[in-house]
């Protein structure tokens, strides 16, 4: 079974902003509120890795999360409800909580490919890349295909060889 890294495709712009999304939000287990100008963002990004220091946080769109959850059910996800005020609209996006994902921790290759072993994957669906201060989300081929069925800009998969 191949496997993929899910990144954002940074080709598309003018996309939701999430700056509003700190670190202390990021740190609490409660769901969350930013508030952001839905009608400047043409595009709703299916996917977002929000960086900081040393952690990340992986965000999905409602679609996206539906996929997950059959994929990785034991995996929790937390609320982030992005508001508009002045138009009275809002999104609902899930943080999810990488803690329960099959973990790899790696050092990154010089040439900057990923390569896993088939052993290392134990045909996990979703799986966590640490690689020094990165972490990346792989997920199994049928994973990806699922993604990719619901059509949400901003979502992208590059192969990941597996030996």
């Amino acid at each position: 079974m191949d496997y993929f890294l899910l990144s954002e495709d940074k080709k598309i712009r003018n996309l939701l902003d999430f700056s509003g999304y700190t670190k202390k939000m990021q740190d609490s287990d409660d769901d969350v509120v930013i508030f952001a100008d839905i009608y400047a963002a043409t595009k709703k990004p299916g996917y977002i890795k929000k960086r900081f220091l040393f952690d990340a946080s992986h965000i999905f769109i409602d679609d996206i999360k539906d996929v997950l959850e059959i994929y990785a059910p034991e995996a929790a996800f937390k609320g982030i409800f992005v508001t508009d005020a002045a138009h009275a609209y809002q999104y609902a996006y899930w943080e999810m909580n990488t803690k329960k994902l099959r973990t790899i921790q790696k050092k990154p290759a010089a040439d900057g490919l990923i390569s896993l072993l088939k052993e290392d994957t134990a045909n996990e669906p979703l799986i966590l890349l640490i690689q020094e201060k990165q972490e990346h989300i792989i997920c199994r081929e049928d994973a990806a295909e699922s993604m990719l069925r619901r059509r949400q800009p901003g979502v992208k998969f590059k192969q990941v060889t597996v030996i």
